[in-house]
């Protein structure tokens, strides 16, 4: 990508993450590492997550057209926050989900992309990966706590009481370690970009 293209893509980037931020749409845990990475020259953030647990009520699983949420929590949850967001449940499959943490970062060069991803590697973001998109050098750098769970349909949980806690405390051990590769993520950009 030419340097003029990348200078003024990268601005916008910034200008939008500075909004977002304002705006409190960025994950409070993401904000540090968001901006040690835009400190670089070469590289800049578009859209992150640093993971979450989600029921989302859908036409059929995968569906996006359709889809309500109803709950989503970066943080680690309780029984009650189960039980509030299935009152919103009424038509459509009820997915249980997890969400690992997801850092889109562009780069200016093939360089300077392999060495965010190789941190992103080094650091636990093993679903991690480069492309180039529309010119672009994008790397998505993704950990590995996901799962997608049917639990009910058209209103019903469809697992007992029992299960359900099962899969909540599973959730809030999956968020904590996406949480701590974080960290771990945090302190290796801290290290090695400087460098």
């Amino acid at each position: 990508m030419d340097s003029k293209r990348f200078l003024r893509l990268r601005e916008n980037a910034l200008r939008s993450l500075e909004k977002a931020i304002r705006e409190s749409k960025v994950d409070k845990d993401m904000i540090e590492i968001l901006e040690i990475i835009n400190k670089e020259k070469n590289l800049f953030t578009t859209s992150s997550c640093s993971g979450r647990i989600v029921i989302i009520e859908v036409p059929y699983p995968g569906a996006k057209p359709g889809a309500k949420f109803l709950g989503k929590w970066h943080e680690k949850i309780s029984k009650e926050d189960i039980y509030e967001a299935l009152k919103g449940a009424s038509k459509g499959y009820i997915m249980f989900m997890v969400h690992p943490p997801i850092i889109h970062v562009v780069a200016s060069d093939q360089d300077s992309a392999e060495r965010i991803l190789k941190i992103g590697l080094s650091s636990g973001f093993k679903n991690s990966g480069m492309r180039a998109f529309r010119g672009k050098i994008v790397v998505e750098l993704r950990s590995t706590e996901r799962m997608d769970v049917l639990i009910g349909k058209d209103g019903k949980l469809m697992v007992s009481e029992e299960y359900l806690e099962i899969m909540r405390e599973l959730a809030n051990l999956m968020l904590e370690k996406g949480k701590k590769k974080l960290d771990i993520f945090k302190k290796n950009i801290e290290r090695k970009l400087a460098k």
